[in-house]
């Protein structure tokens, strides 16, 4: 159950399973929770605007103390779907978590909501000055209902040096782009 990956096939409730499942082994004594943590924040989904807001809360708590959280996230998920979009308050707290993930490796984003909106100039610096150098592999979704704009799009394509997976991208003027075809990058 430790070393866990999340894959395109795995469910929402699997993943959750297996989460709850190392939460429940980090409470068993300290050693548990030194070798069940860093599995346990490895890979984060994201659902919901309150989990949103929920790890930022964690994160800055977490930062503060003597084993910040934020660097042993290598993978998020944002998966939010909410029907009234995305609050301030959570692209604020969407701002806070990108600016602590210093080691983020993979970011998949696909959130739903009633009416699109597009991400914050603060969400998407946190994202490009902090995880530009790290960042191996991205993907937002076409259909996600929160998106960057076309020239934010552009200048975090540019930050991210070390790229090497291009996932489904939302591109507004490519009518013909097939959403889903990962480009691997040299």
């Amino acid at each position: 159950l430790l070393p866990y990956i999340v894959s395109p096939g795995t469910t929402r409730a699997e993943f959750a399973a297996v989460q709850a499942m190392r939460a429940s082994l980090a409470l068993v004594s300290r050693l548990w929770n030194a070798i069940v943590t860093p599995y346990l924040y490895g890979s984060v989904y994201i659902s919901s605007n309150a989990s949103l807001i929920s790890l930022a809360s964690t994160l800055r708590f977490l930062n503060r103390s003597d084993a910040p959280r934020g660097e042993r996230i290598h993978r998020l998920d944002l998966m939010m779907s909410d029907p009234d979009g995305q609050s301030p308050e959570a692209l604020e707290a969407l701002a806070a978590v990108f600016s602590r993930l210093s080691n983020l490796k993979i970011l998949n984003v696909c959130t739903s909501a009633a009416q699109p909106s597009y991400a914050t100039r603060k969400v998407i610096c946190a994202l490009r000055d902090t995880c530009a150098v790290s960042l191996k592999s991205f993907s937002w979704d076409p259909s996600s209902s929160l998106r960057p704009t076309m020239a934010d799009t552009q200048g975090m394509l540019c930050a991210f040096t070390h790229l090497r997976t291009l996932g489904r991208l939302w591109w507004p003027d490519c009518s013909g782009y097939l959403p889903g075809c990962p480009y691997c990058l040299p």
